[in-house]
């Protein structure tokens, strides 16, 4: 990898642009400048700072997913004393291409910026074994804490099961009409199954809370162990229950903001 050319930038930096060309065009599409213009080629610019070491990379794409029903094409370009990033949307087959400033306050190259230039090979593979170092560290961090996470993920369900006994809550699914407790009277009643501040799965029957146990946090399993909870309770309590809603999908739908 090698440098054609470079800048200095205002706080002392360079801005360094790769020899190797990236393909502006695909299929149906060809990149559009903001002046109208086609654009086939463009480059990758790397900006590095006072200290030799690679800061940022400016990387000129063709979009490679669709953003609503359209692309995201980007050029970066030297013009003038600035580093544009040119934008081409795509929406239906048409392009609507815009400009702004990536970097300002351009200056010619002295000689350490051409020497930068020639060694951007070199830079760039430093940088890359530094951030290569940089994972293997945080790897070794994270297996090297795994068992005190451990520990304490096991302290934790420890205290939900103590908290959650508090509760009368069961570990285990209802299954069984005898689970359920009598009721007094002979009063029709309705019956939900719903989801408390606790995130436990409970069942009212009425006002009372006849059956609190452990929300899974699958949705499918718990909305459909929610729809056999009817049958249940209609074994038990007959004709007195009136009507059953299931009520757990709702706790979902505002979960996942839908």
């Amino acid at each position: 990898m090698r440098g054609t050319r470079s800048w200095r930038t205002r706080d002392g930096g360079v801005l360094i642009e790769g020899a190797d060309a990236v393909a502006l065009e695909r299929a149906g599409y060809r990149f559009v400048t903001p002046a109208n213009q086609r654009l086939d080629r463009a480059h990758v610019f790397y900006l590095v700072g006072r200290d030799g070491r690679l800061a940022r990379v400016f990387e000129s794409r063709m979009g490679s997913e669709p953003a609503q029903e359209g692309y995201i094409d980007t050029a970066f370009v030297v013009e003038g004393d600035a580093l544009h990033a040119w934008t081409c949307s795509w929406d239906c087959f048409e392009p609507f291409p815009s400009d702004a400033i990536a970097l300002d306050g351009l200056l010619p190259p002295d000689g350490e910026a051409l020497d930068f230039c020639a060694r951007l090979g070199e830079i760039v593979a430093d940088d890359e074994r530094r951030r290569a170092e940089e994972r293997r560290r945080r790897d070794e961090e994270w297996a090297r804490s795994a068992p005190a996470r451990e520990a304490e993920a096991r302290r934790a369900e420890e205290r939900r099961r103590v908290e959650a006994r508090a509760r009368g809550v069961s570990e285990t699914r209802l299954a069984a009409p005898d689970a359920l407790p009598e009721l007094d009277g002979a009063e029709p009643f309705d019956a939900v199954a719903e989801v408390d501040e606790h995130e436990d799965l409970i069942v009212r029957a009425g006002e009372r809370v006849v059956w609190r146990e452990r929300l899974r946090g699958v949705e499918r399993e718990d909305v459909a162990h929610g729809a056999a909870i009817e049958p249940i309770l209609r074994a038990r309590y007959g004709p007195r229950l009136r009507a059953f809603h299931n009520w757990i999908r709702s706790h979902y739908d505002f979960l996942y903001g839908r």
